[in-house]
């Protein structure tokens, strides 16, 4: 998206245009993901691993990516004869090769076929293809991919080619990103210091390592360094190579088979991932769920470790000190090897002065979200109390759930407003007070929302029903009333 707000293709080099151009990606959540690891790579590939401070990230990045890009240029061609992007040269289909379409979730061939397209245009261009490509790399489901010839040797021992999850697949995790004002500072903002990556600092502890197109594969086992580079380094990983594929004819058809094997969750914790401690003290990774939205997972994300949050958060995350900041979180959500589809939000955090305040509105949102969460299993109580009553068996906590959290997400903005209120330093009451009076508010206008539309009430005795279940939801405490 360019800053004049016109969303087109731009080259690698214009995405890396300092002067801020370019304000940010407009493509869908498993492209974004696709698309900031690459860039990140390319970043952190073109300094040797920066950091320290931001302006001076920023100011190394612009001034070496423009020189690698000029020295690996033929690396980034899809039809390079010898080494075409993210391809192996040596591969031969062994049947029949197989649609473009493979590789796009859009479409009726590929996986995410429920979100098929029929006006998407142009997806042959190179610059579509190489996008479809990458993020097919980063996403590609396991299940049956097809066997093709990777330097003679097949890639599966039958036809129809079975293949593991890709990085970005597994575990179906939330990934989030820092936002800058425009996209080369938001890639620079999520460039983690390779000394961190060495040494375990905010992040697993591994090898820096390169590119993929740095280093030369000749099959899914040898060499054996390029194999573990690409696998078990953090650059290598950025940009993965989880299936084989040649795209044929200069972009007609493909063959496509097995990868290269990388390792998930819980052997390797990925940079833009939360990990959290379940009350077992149990390592898990914060996943997307059509059930639960991203907002209510917040907290779990802005958790800072130094603050004592019980585990890990994004790395980007770690490092906010209270500034104002965008972020970004976003995933893959499949099931039974298949695309169901995609989730992602946009987050704005206020200014909290610094970051000892700043979570402590995280830790305020989190027992917020834990009272909606209290308030959702009292309306569950209130709609069986009605089922009794009316001696049914209808479906309807699903449909009361859907409406309440619906309507919440529509008042999730007063959540946001904990931030600003960390400010306040007020003696009498909490800080949060009147934030929390405003949420109880939301609460109680949505589950009361939930019962007049999910339950029937065409009758007397529907209507009596619903009283009853109202006046048990909202039945005063102290001699406090909900409003």
């Amino acid at each position: 998206m360019c800053a004049n707000g016109e969303a087109k293709l731009v080259s690698l080099r214009t995405a890396f245009d300092a002067s801020g151009k370019i304000i940010d990606l407009n493509v869908g959540p498993l492209e974004r993901i696709s698309l900031m690891r690459l860039l990140i790579c390319i970043a952190h590939a073109s300094t040797g691993g920066v950091g320290g401070d931001f302006e001076q990230v920023r100011k190394d990045v612009a001034n070496s990516v423009e020189g690698y890009l000029d020295k690996w240029s033929d690396r980034f061609n899809l039809f390079d004869k010898e080494r075409p992007f993210l391809q192996q040269a040596n591969i031969e289909y062994a049947k029949e090769p197989k649609k473009l379409s493979t590789m796009d979730f859009y479409s009726p061939d590929g996986s995410y076929n429920k979100f098929f397209n029929s006006n998407i245009e142009d997806l042959v261009s190179p610059g579509n293809l190489a996008l479809r490509l990458l993020t097919y790399q980063n996403f590609a489901p396991s299940g049956l991919c097809g066997m093709v010839f990777w330097n003679g040797k097949p890639t599966s021992k039958t036809p129809q080619g079975s293949c593991g999850d890709a990085v970005c697949t597994a575990q179906n995790a939330v990934r989030t990103y820092v936002l800058k004002n425009d996209l080369f500072s938001s890639v620079c903002a999520n460039l983690v210091p390779r000394e961190s990556i060495e040494n375990g600092v905010d992040v697993q502890k591994m090898e820096f390592g390169k590119p993929c197109w740095e280093v030369d594969l000749i099959d899914q086992n040898t060499p054996a360094e390029s194999v573990r580079n690409n696998t078990d380094t953090f650059l290598g990983r950025l940009v993965p190579i989880s299936r084989a594929i040649k795209i044929f004819n200069e972009g007609k058809y493909l063959g496509v088979g097995d990868g290269l094997k990388y390792k998930s969750f819980p052997d390797i914790l990925d940079f833009e991932c939360s990990f959290r401690l379940n009350a077992k003290g149990d390592l898990y990774v914060l996943r997307c769920s059509q059930e639960k939205e991203i907002w209510r997972s917040l907290h779990a994300i802005l958790a800072q470790e130094k603050h004592g949050a019980s585990a890990r958060p994004p790395w980007a995350i770690n490092q906010i000190a209270g500034e104002s900041v965008k972020i970004w979180a976003g995933g893959i959500i499949t099931n039974q090897a298949k695309i169901e589809t995609s989730i992602e939000s946009f987050f704005q955090i206020p200014e909290t002065i610094n970051s000892a305040n700043y979570q402590r509105a995280v830790l305020k949102y989190g027992e917020l979200v834990k009272a909606a969460d209290n308030a959702c299993a009292a309306l569950d109580a209130a709609v069986e109390d009605y089922k009794k009553s009316m001696k049914i068996d209808a479906k309807l906590k699903d449909k009361a759930r859907s409406i309440y959290w619906n309507k919440l997400t529509q008042s999730q903005g007063v959540l946001m407003e904990l931030f600003s209120d960390s400010k306040n330093s007020s003696v009498e009451e909490s800080p949060f007070a009147n934030t929390e009076r405003k949420w109880e508010r939301s609460i109680a206008r949505a589950q009361n929302s939930a019962i007049e539309s999910a339950l029937p009430s065409q009758s007397s005795r529907q209507k009596c029903a619903i009283a009853n279940a109202k006046k048990k939801l909202f039945k005063t405490k102290k001699g406090k009333k909900n409003d």
